[in-house]
């Protein structure tokens, strides 16, 4: 009889087990603080922490399911990469008088994603990870659909390695945030222009700081928006 209950103990113990493993693999996987600065003069910045739980997805890719860590301003996403680190994918949603509003898009992978949906930092170069610098520029065309007009954006990146010493002194480096940053990590700073070649100041539209190897990027900066990610001590 002893053996028939501790049998049984162990068959209702394995679910359990099971759940708690599927919950390990599926903790979060960054940390990002986000400083927004109001639209009104005079008012102060206000920080939003993100976790980006990433989740395996087998043979399709991977997701990030994102949300705000304190639930202060009432939005989501869920993040669908290839399994190359392209982003495919973008369901973002908000909240619209008590009702959950997703707006649900598609990207070419082959082309930067610049998200215009939602205030989360998910941005994404779309290039081949771990990063690798690039010595050239590289030139896209995107489209953006509203209503029933299509706008062409024309978009350059480029790629410039900057010293510790500049990334400091723009705010791109927080020693509080990111004190497991290696003192001797080569930085590269990606920025993505919007404007014709002829033209003489494209519009700045995003900075994102990496280093060699890494799989997300450490810094990124938005209209309105200074994100970092949270480095382990």
């Amino acid at each position: 009889m002893k053996r028939y209950f501790y049998f049984l103990f162990i068959l209702l113990l394995i679910p359990l087990l099971h759940v708690t493993a599927v919950k390990a693999e599926n903790e979060f996987s960054y940390a990002i603080v986000s400083e927004y600065q109001s639209l009104v003069p005079g008012r102060s910045v206000n920080n939003v922490h993100w976790r980006f739980n990433q989740q395996n997805l087998g043979a399709d890719g991977f997701l990030f399911a994102v949300e705000d860590r304190d639930q202060k301003v009432g939005c989501r996403a869920e993040f669908y990469f290839s399994p190359v680190w392209a982003l495919e994918q973008a369901d973002c949603f908000r909240w619209v008088n008590d009702e959950e509003i997703c707006s649900a898009n598609q990207y070419d992978s082959a082309k930067p994603v610049l998200l215009s949906d939602t205030i989360i930092p998910g941005d994404w170069l779309n290039r081949p990870l771990p990063f690798v610098y690039g010595t050239t520029k590289r030139e896209f065309v995107t489209y953006e659909q509203v209503g029933t007009a299509r706008f062409a954006s024309y978009l350059t990146i480029q790629d410039r390695q900057i010293s510790r010493s500049e990334a400091v002194s723009e705010g791109m480096i927080r020693p509080d945030l990111q004190p497991g940053l290696s003192a001797s990590a080569n930085l590269y700073l990606v920025e993505i222009t919007r404007g014709s070649s002829n033209q003489s100041q494209p519009e700045l539209l995003l900075r994102q700081l990496w280093t060699a190897s890494g799989n997300f990027w450490i810094y990124e900066a938005k209209s309105g928006r200074r994100s970092w990610r949270v480095l382990k001590k």
